[in-house]
């Protein structure tokens, strides 16, 4: 299977950029490693869209193993697009106000 072009909503990386800076505010350089589990997170989704489970109608959810967040996307015949990445302990139905 070829690996599929992803494309990042304006949401999805503002949501990425407010957990890591949230997360360097904590711990210097934690915010960097939050970062890279996420970025290796959506290489492997667009390498294997179909590996996560379909939590609301098209859209798949993943969590990451190192740190609590989720990240939900859809995925399409030559891409996938990722909605939201967010903390597991928030109400998981957050973003399905992104919906289109």
């Amino acid at each position: 299977m070829a690996e599929r072009r992803v494309r990042i909503r304006p949401e999805a990386e503002q949501d990425i950029r407010d957990a890591c800076d949230w997360h360097d505010a904590r711990q210097t350089g934690l915010g960097r490693r939050l970062y890279a589990a996420i970025e290796t997170k959506i290489e492997e989704i667009g390498q294997n869209p179909r590996l996560y489970p379909i939590v609301l109608k098209t859209y798949r959810r993943t969590i990451l193993s190192r740190f609590p967040y989720a990240i939900v996307y859809e995925s399409e015949h030559d891409a996938v697009t990722i909605l939201a990445a967010y903390h597991t302990a928030r109400d998981p139905r957050s973003w399905q106000n992104r919906l289109p």
